[in-house]
């Protein structure tokens, strides 16, 4: 009969305690998120083509953008248009969904590594069922 590792198996316990923590605290961040929205803000400069303006001396004009994909294919929003207030909002919307996806993606890594815990700890509590004091099989 094989006994019982019991530092292998009071490090897999530790292990599945911490793990299980951790994917507690990451789903109560996806179940108190707000509105999300898909994309990145970010800022282009381009120049305008007039060769009076300041952009064809380098100083280029800068437009803020939402960059986001559907069904595969880059898409923008131009954010010129959008008042502060309306600005503000998605940033945060935007903010919230990169956070929603980096928890979403740290779930699903702990899930993986909680399973090969638990099978670690399922080998290492395993025991062989021992002989019959006989000799022979009990049917």
């Amino acid at each position: 009969m094989k006994k019982h590792d019991k530092s292998s198996i009071s490090k897999a316990r530790q292990n599945l305690l911490f793990l299980c923590s951790e994917l507690e605290r990451l789903v109560k961040q996806i179940v108190n998120s707000k509105e999300i929205t898909k994309g990145t803000i970010c800022e282009k400069r381009r120049k305008c083509g007039n060769q009076k303006c300041r952009c064809s001396k380098g100083e280029l004009h800068i437009t803020r953008i939402l960059s986001y994909s559907h069904k595969g294919k880059s898409r923008i929003i131009h954010l010129s248009k959008y008042s502060l207030l309306e600005l503000t909002k998605l940033e945060k919307q935007v903010k919230e969904y990169q956070q929603f996806r980096k928890s979403r993606a740290k779930i699903v890594a702990y899930a993986k590594l909680l399973i090969k815990e638990i099978n670690q700890m399922e080998q290492a509590l395993k025991v062989a069922v021992a002989p019959s004091a006989k000799g022979g099989d009990n049917d």
